[in-house]
C-alpha cells in the first residue's frame, strides 16, 4: 500500500535520527554492560543480549515503516542509486555500499578480502561503480606468494 504520508520527509527523517541514536545507544550500553563473570555460561550471555538483538530488529521495522510513504525506489531524485551491489567471486558472498544522498559527500570506497589462494579487491567507485577483482596467489596487497607457499 502506497498512500501520501500526512507529515513530511524532513519530519520522518528527525524522527528515525533521534530513535536510531537513543536505540543504538541504548543497546551499546547494555551490551557493553553484559559482561561475562565467573560463572558465566554461553546462555546466560546469549540470554542477556537476546532482548538487545529484538531491540534492533524492532528499530529496523520501524524505520522502514516511517520511511516507506517517502520512498520512491532505489535511486536518489537526481537518478544516482542509493546503493550498489557486488558478488565476491568464488566466495558465494555479496557486499552493498551505500551512497550518501549529498553526491558532493560520496568518496570511493576499497576493501580487501584475503584468502588462502589469493585477495579480492572490492571497490566502490562513485557515482555507483561497484567491482570486486580476485587476485590469485597474492596473500596482501602487492605480495606474491613464494613457489615454497603455494
Amino acid at each position: 500500500m502506497n498512500c501520501t504520508p500526512n507529515h513530511t520527509a524532513a519530519d520522518a527523517l528527525a524522527y528515525v535520527v533521534n530513535i536510531v541514536q537513543a536505540r543504538i545507544d541504548a543497546a551499546a550500553d547494555s551490551i557493553g554492560g553484559n559482561i561475562p563473570t565467573e560463572g558465566s555460561t554461553a546462555e546466560t550471555i546469549y540470554n542477556g543480549n537476546e532482548w538487545v538483538l529484538d531491540f534492533l530488529n524492532d528499530l529496523t521495522k520501524e524505520v522502514l515503516a516511517t520511511a516507506r510513504p517517502h520512498l520512491t525506489g532505489s535511486l536518489y531524485s537526481d537518478g544516482r542509486p542509493i546503493w550498489s551491489t557486488v558478488d565476491i567471486e568464488n566466495t558465494g558472498s555479496r557486499m552493498t555500499h551505500y551512497w550518501t544522498p549529498d553526491p558532493d559527500k560520496d568518496s570511493g570506497l576499497s576493501v580487501e578480502s584475503l584468502r588462502s589462494d589469493g585477495r579480492t579487491v572490492i571497490t566502490f567507485t562513485p557515482p555507483s561503480t561497484a567491482e570486486a577483482t580476485f587476485y590469485p596467489n597474492l596473500v596482501a596487497l602487492g605480495t606474491a606468494k613464494t613457489e615454497n607457499e603455494n
